[in-house]
């Protein structure tokens, strides 16, 4: 969990980033797992499906960018937004 994170805090680029940030997730999934009784099974498997569906809609807003610039998106991009709105709208949906 702790190496997914600081994984996630080390990287530009912003697909690297959301790869390492699902490591993480799944650690904290992994926990609940763990846990074994039959809530915190629940718990990791509705946290997972949350956790598929958001990661889905964030990788394809940051996919949509990248297409539409030609490149790989960093955290030095600014105004993607602006440039390219449903990719925007997408990712606040899934945060």
């Amino acid at each position: 969990m702790f190496g997914g994170a600081l994984m996630a805090l080390a990287q530009r680029d912003l697909k690297r980033m959301l790869a390492f940030s699902t490591i993480d997730d799944m650690g904290y999934l992994l926990l609940g797992v763990l846990i074994g009784s039959s809530m915190g099974f629940t718990g990791a498997m509705i946290g997972a499906l949350c956790h598929a569906l958001f990661k889905v809609m964030l990788f394809g807003s940051v996919g949509i960018a990248e297409k539409g610039s030609g490149g790989p998106i960093t955290l030095d991009n600014r105004g993607l937004s602006s440039r390219f709105p449903i990719s925007g709208r997408l990712s606040l949906l899934a945060l």
